[in-house]
């Protein structure tokens, strides 16, 4: 027996919507911390910061309206003056995004943001009657999930060392809104507050040094 063609295509067409992927672009790496109006700098080490926030910026960068789950990308970007022989080091756990009411939100883990953001499977549950398809489907959210987190994890690292061997780095980092806040939060006015740590160098101990940077463009 002979089927009809669109009887043939039938699961396929079924199934194709439950197909999940992901693509996102490279964090923009061109534009340097010094170039940026709003930097701050102390010992040789400028900071600054970029919002990712913006639908359009998200979307590029982490194929999700990060803001439409209560989540703010940032992008961090640091640079070593070309004269320093500075040792800096950097972690995540020490930057918070300040708004304008007083709050202090701290940064969350990217597998966290990956996990919140991630496909359903409830999507491959109709597929599943059709057995093949389903396990397609199946398979398609799985490795859609993968990507993502594996993506966030590389762009948003838990630490970094900037030194006469690294002078630059951007990162990004996610901070989470109080549902609390969600209807009224607003980055306005906000700014990221970031502590370095200066290593010491022969006869001068090392020091922690407090970046209070806004936003740039």
């Amino acid at each position: 027996m002979r089927f009809p063609p669109a009887l043939i295509l039938l699961p396929v067409l079924i199934t194709a919507p439950g197909c999940a992927s992901y693509s996102a672009r490279a964090l923009d790496t061109r534009q340097a911390a010094s170039s940026i109006v709003e930097q701050k700098e102390a010992e040789g080490l400028y900071v600054a910061v970029k919002n990712l926030s913006q639908p359009r910026e998200s979307l590029r960068y982490f194929d999700r309206d990060l803001r439409a789950y209560g989540i703010v990308p940032v992008l961090l970007l640091l640079e070593l003056d070309r004269e320093s022989q500075g040792v800096f080091d950097v972690r995540r756990e020490d930057i918070f995004l300040c708004l304008r009411d007083g709050t202090r939100l701290e940064t969350m883990d990217p597998g966290d943001v990956a996990e919140e953001v991630q496909f359903s499977h409830i999507r491959s549950v109709f597929g599943f009657f059709l057995i093949f398809p389903g396990f397609f489907v199946a398979s398609s959210v799985s490795g859609a999930n993968e990507e993502i987190e594996a993506d966030y994890q590389q762009k948003s690292v838990k630490s970094i060392r900037i030194n006469p061997n690294m002078r630059s780095f951007h990162s990004a980092i996610f901070f989470r809104v109080p549902a609390e806040q969600e209807s009224t939060f607003t980055m306005e006015d906000a700014f990221v507050e970031a502590k370095v740590y200066k290593q010491g160098q022969g006869s001068s101990p090392g020091k922690c040094l407090e970046f209070p940077v806004h936003f740039g463009r």
